[in-house]
């Protein structure tokens, strides 16, 4: 065969000779062609290289997949690492720093002559709480007793604490925050307790809640109560509906008797106290006691308060002037003690 294909020609059939796609006759002229043209020659060299390339791009491609996965990984692992420092600082928190142990979750026993040394034990009141890193310090007559609360574990598994001070020049004492001592008077958690919850009105609901709450012993449950806030005497009435025996009658009214005199010294505008209860098989009954009734009383308790404790406390006109603190609070529930 003639072969009479010009170098155009030719560059147009090279990318089907180049995959096999032309006949005989074509591929012999071409090759016939290309045996004479080294410009030809060198295209249909450089188009084959050129269909190689995708055996090295795709190992381009897989190069940078595996920098993409090694990239995932290690932000991966730094997310777990971030994660495992949050876990370390959170426990570190909860079980080794912990917080300021506070007022909540502590109670204590105190065994104290007054006058030359105080002896305390503190338990805590929270199953999962333990104390440590405890501290006593004293400013001024004003000892100062700080611990760390935390979550309980092998490292701090107890929240008890026993410590025994010097009273020599002390005037307080305070745990956590709260008074538990005060010029030879030891401050019971109750009395604190009840202490903090004092309200000047008597229509203040939430506060009477939590004085009831804190009385000890606590009244009869079972009751409803209705504020009487219109006109003095402002009242305070307990509502009883389930019918007491007769013998359950005389605990009520000695129970309720009993707490009077701290309910009308917490309560800053209280002037009558009332109860009502069903007898069983009989009518309603209602008792009432007056702030006036109660402080006639205050000079009797006193008196047998000094017999009793080899004392010589002065008779106060009204139960609301043991008030100025927690101290004084508590002088009020030892005269009521039966």
């Amino acid at each position: 065969m003639k072969n009479d294909l010009t170098c155009a020609v030719v560059r147009d059939l090279l990318p089907s000779f180049a995959e096999g796609l032309t006949g005989a006759e074509t591929n012999a002229a071409v090759e016939a062609h290309l045996s004479v043209c080294p410009d030809c020659a060198a295209s249909l060299a450089a188009m084959r290289q050129t269909e190689t390339a995708p055996a090295g791009a795709e190992r381009e491609v897989d190069y940078l997949k595996a920098l993409r996965r090694r990239g995932r990984r290690k932000v991966a692992l730094g997310i777990l690492c971030t994660a495992a420092l949050l876990l370390c600082a959170l426990g570190a928190k909860l079980f080794l720093i912990g917080e300021a142990a506070g007022k909540s979750g502590l109670s204590w026993s105190v065994l104290s002559d007054g006058k030359t040394d105080l002896q305390l034990r503190v338990f805590t009141a929270e199953s999962a709480a333990s104390y440590c890193r405890w501290r006593v310090e004293e400013t001024d007559g004003v000892v100062t007793i700080t611990a760390r609360k935390v979550l309980s574990s092998p490292l701090y598994p107890s929240g008890d604490y026993r410590t025994t001070l010097d009273l020599s020049g002390v005037r307080e004492v305070y745990l956590g925050g709260k008074l538990l001592w005060q010029n030879g008077v030891t401050i019971f958690p109750s009395t604190a307790a009840l202490y903090d919850a004092k309200t000047p009105y008597v229509g203040n609901a939430s506060a009477l809640g939590r004085i009831t709450a804190a009385l000890v012993p606590g009244l009869p449950g079972g009751y409803t109560m209705a504020l009487q806030t219109a006109e003095e005497p402002y009242e305070w009435t307990f509502v009883y509906d389930i019918p007491c025996t007769a013998r359950a009658a005389v605990d009520l009214d000695r129970r309720m008797q009993e707490a009077a005199p701290l309910l009308f010294a917490l309560v800053g505008n209280l002037g009558e106290i009332s109860w009502t209860y069903p007898l069983e098989g009989g009518d309603d009954q209602s008792r009432t006691v007056t702030l006036s009734e109660v402080n006639d009383t205050l000079g009797e308790k006193t008196a047998a308060y000094n017999a009793a404790n080899g004392a010589d406390l002065a008779p106060r006109d009204s139960v609301r002037d043991y008030l100025d603190s927690a101290a004084d609070l508590q002088r009020l529930v030892n005269l009521l003690q039966p």
